[in-house]
């Protein structure tokens, strides 16, 4: 689970890369849509949940929670606040995610709150269906329980895709799907002494919800 040099800065180039990309989705998106007039921004809440693949334990669930302001006819840009977490065990000298298999097994546990923020470029496909590119970055605040909590905290980036439907006039479903780089290094194993560990996030993440505009 020791992360290389190298790769920290892999990960850490990709997410510049991203960033400059949302960025140029926003451009692009101010520049050919509509003249955008200040009234009519538009303000919206969305909650979604639904399942996270990470490098390190596997799949957990995630929830997460964004607040969106129109900048452009049909680009977003939002704050989201999201939580991940699970319990896991150590059995020897493997993870597993889920419950005991032994009698030597001591339980872990971890959780992540995200705090992005996000660009979303909208691609009307009919007056009820849109689909949308998202790109953006945070701080991932982690915190690994073994015999004591450690806290740690680095940056993170990600890319993705999702459709929006709306049935209603102030209502949207959302499913998106995006792949997550993330990466908090510096825990440590407490019960079976070892090396130090990063928690790898990086991984596909799938999501479904609403999302409320006002």
């Amino acid at each position: 689970m020791r992360v290389s040099h190298r790769g920290h800065q892999f990960h850490r180039g990709l997410m510049f890369v991203f960033l400059f990309m949302a960025v140029s989705l926003m451009t692009q998106g101010a520049a050919q849509g509509e003249e955008f007039n200040g009234f009519e921004r538009r303000v919206g809440f969305s909650i979604s949940g639904g399942y996270t693949h990470t490098e390190s334990f596997g799949g957990v669930p995630e929830v997460t929670a964004e607040l969106q302001i129109r900048i452009a006819p049909q680009v977003y840009a939002a704050l989201a606040v999201g939580y991940l977490g699970d319990t896991i065990s150590m059995h020897g000298s493997s993870m597993m995610a889920g419950s005991p298999v032994g009698f030597d097994d001591h339980l872990h546990r971890f959780q992540v709150i995200p705090i992005t923020l996000n660009l979303y470029y909208a691609v009307p496909v009919n007056p009820k269906v849109a689909a949308y590119l998202t790109a953006g970055g945070g701080y991932y605040a982690a915190t690994y329980w073994d015999i004591n909590s450690q806290s740690r905290g680095d940056f993170g980036a990600h890319l993705g895709a999702g459709i929006n439907l709306k049935p209603a006039q102030k209502v949207d479903f959302c499913v998106s799907g995006m792949y997550r780089f993330a990466r908090i290094d510096g825990f440590r194993e407490e019960i079976h002494t070892g090396p130090d560990f990063s928690l790898s996030l990086n991984g596909f993440r799938l999501q479904a919800g609403m999302r409320f505009r006002f």
